[in-house]
């Protein structure tokens, strides 16, 4: 990638038309206080979408890694852990995307929550940030952007983000596409909900075609961040969402506690190995570091699989309450991260942290990057989450007054 959603975004992850659970929560408590009643979020799916969101955060926090570092172990497994957060995010679209659906209410959902926000966020950047971060703002200069302007609605023509620091859009342009194209998706997984031998089948065919495409370094089936290449791959891993959140009770007993991230870390530990073995071999082919790779998706199904063994109730505990407010903040984390990011580079923040950290773990470089990933994300969530929260108080307020004003005008109207 926001998820990052997942990204870090705002998706389907609730029931219908109750979305704004966490806005009430977060800002005006209006959740039942009785630690016994059900949450209208399901708490194990939000702490997944949390997983997810620090991970995109991370993700584009880090160095990253290249041909350069092919004999490099901590830099290609600390960019293996955080490859597969907007898988995370297409797995949780399924787990609520296909109840009681409807194409309207979808849409309409999709231009409210998704599409008029990311405008006016794009919008800010285009005229206001953008040159702010660049240090080449001028409020003359808004007035003189026509030729700027058309180059960005020629760029938006092609399904693309036109709008500079805002390339981690690409998700949210996915995401409308696959919602245009619902319908079809929604008679795909009615279809398999039939029989489970078709869950399953499905699972395995679609695995196996990630697999191909692995094999053959992406050459087959060409998946990307965009367009088509970027839908199919998602619509692929939202149904593998859908069934694994299906039969979640059966997937979580036990020992899958331990299991899942065992699964994980030794899924990666795998991938580093093939990574590393291509670039000794002077093969710069990294396509499965990306979501849309085998090793990826199952990696993804992991962590998933793992938020959902760790809350198993939808109980208004405090603990679930606190992480349902804050899965409700994750949209507008992913809107600004990336900027925020940006802005931090500009004084070299990350290489200055990095550096001190270097300086002081010496004894194990791979020690030294996990502590500076840790502490890079840390920084970037909790300005980024206290930045959100401040977005939701502020519409809280406006609504507020809103309501006011409208119930003062009938009170005046019923009055006379």
């Amino acid at each position: 990638c926001c998820n990052c959603n997942e990204l870090f975004h705002k998706q389907d992850t609730c029931v219908p038309d109750e979305k704004d659970a966490g806005v009430n929560l977060l800002v005006a408590g209006k959740l039942k206080k009785d630690d016994q009643a059900d949450l209208r979020r399901d708490p194990a799916v939000e702490l997944v979408r949390l997983f997810g969101c620090l991970i995109v955060i991370g993700v584009h926090s880090w160095f990253g890694t290249s041909i350069g570092y092919a004999d490099d172990f901590s830099r290609n497994f600390i960019s293996c852990l955080l490859a597969d957060g907007v898988a995370v995010f297409w797995l949780i679209g399924g787990c609520f995307m296909f109840r009681n659906y409807s194409y309207k209410k979808t849409m309409k959902r999709t231009l409210k929550g998704i599409i008029l926000p990311m405008f006016f966020f794009s919008a800010l950047m285009f005229f206001f940030f953008a040159d702010m971060i660049d240090g080449t703002f001028s409020f003359a200069g808004i007035f003189h952007k026509g030729p700027e302007i058309i180059s960005a609605l020629k760029t938006l023509l092609t399904w693309a983000n036109p709008v500079s620091y805002c390339g981690h859009l690409w998700y949210l342009y996915v995401y409308i596409l696959i919602m245009i194209c619902s319908p079809a998706l929604y008679g795909l997984v009615r279809w398999l909900d039939e029989d489970k031998k078709r869950e399953t089948g499905f699972l395995i065919i679609t695995l196996a075609l990630f697999i191909l495409n692995d094999l053959t370094g992406n050459s087959y089936w060409k998946f990307s961040h965009y367009r088509i290449n970027g839908a199919f791959p998602a619509a692929i891993e939202i149904v593998w969402g859908h069934i694994l959140y299906k039969y979640k009770d059966k997937l979580t007993r036990g020992a899958c506690l331990a299991v899942y991230p065992a699964g994980f870390i030794v899924l990666n530990l795998l991938r580093t190995a093939i990574q590393m073995k291509r670039y000794q071999s002077g093969n710069d082919n990294n396509s499965i570091l990306y979501w849309f790779s085998s090793i990826g998706l199952l990696c993804a199904a992991c962590i998933f699989m793992f938020g959902l063994s760790i809350i198993k109730t939808q109980k208004a505990a405090l603990i679930n309450r606190a992480v349902c407010a804050a899965g409700s903040c994750t949209f507008i984390v992913y809107l600004i991260h990336g900027v925020l990011i940006k802005a931090l580079n500009k004084i070299s923040l990350r290489d200055i942290l990095a550096a001190k950290i270097n300086s002081v773990v010496t004894f194990s470089s791979l020690a030294a990057e996990i502590i500076y990933v840790i502490a890079i994300v840390f920084i970037v969530a909790v300005i980024s989450f206290a930045a959100a929260a401040f977005c939701k108080l502020l519409k809280w307020c406006f609504l507020s007054a809103l309501h006011a004003v409208r119930s003062q005008k009938i009170q005046t109207g019923g009055n006379a």
